[in-house]
Formats: C-alpha cells, structure tokens, sequence
C-alpha cells in the first residue's frame, strides 16, 4: 500500500475523484484533492 501511494498518489487519487463524482457532484473535489496532496507532501517529508 505504501509503495503504491508513493508511486502514484495523484493517478490513484484522480480515479477515486472521477468514481465518486459520478456518485456525489456536490462534494469538493478541488478542495479535498488539495488537502489530501497536502498530507502527501507532509509524510514523503
């Protein structure tokens, strides 16, 4: 699991966006993405 999220967070995180825009359009994805691209940086240090 690490090594994937290291590999490829952004490609990964794109697939769920795109997943759960097609279930929820209200929810933020910009916003969200940017967080979680945020956690990512912080634990690749």
């Amino acid at each position: 699991m690490e090594a994937v999220l290291q590999l490829e967070p952004v490609t990964a995180w794109r697939q769920a966006s795109e997943a759960g825009l097609n279930q929820s359009k209200k929810f933020d994805w910009n916003d969200s993405a940017g967080k979680l691209l945020a956690i990512v940086d912080s634990l690749k240090g």
